[in-house]
């Protein structure tokens, strides 16, 4: 998951969501334990594209199927809220 984890922020980082999000459902249909902190990646990326929506349905999803969200994942959701200024909906 570790390697995931740095190609997810490295897809976030150049602004390629999408892939970070394609790599993120790659990992778990591979049965990859997925953690918190390879969904908090994946959250960046949304984050860095402004897809604030995108994010909190991954949280979304983290609390229905898992895995359980935790501080990183709470946190990448909080930025991107915050920096898209949507913290009220």
């Amino acid at each position: 998951a570790h390697v995931a984890t740095r190609a997810i922020d490295a897809l976030g980082q150049g602004g390629h969501w999408e892939k970070a999000l394609e790599q993120l459902r790659g990992v778990i249909a591979d049965s990859v334990e997925s953690s918190d902190m390879l969904c908090a990646a994946a959250m960046a990326a949304c984050e860095e594209s402004g897809d604030w929506p995108k994010v909190l349905q991954l949280l979304d999803t983290m609390c229905s199927v898992g895995p359980a969200p935790e501080t990183r994942s709470g946190k990448a959701a909080m930025r991107a809220c915050v920096r898209a200024e949507a913290w009220r909906e």
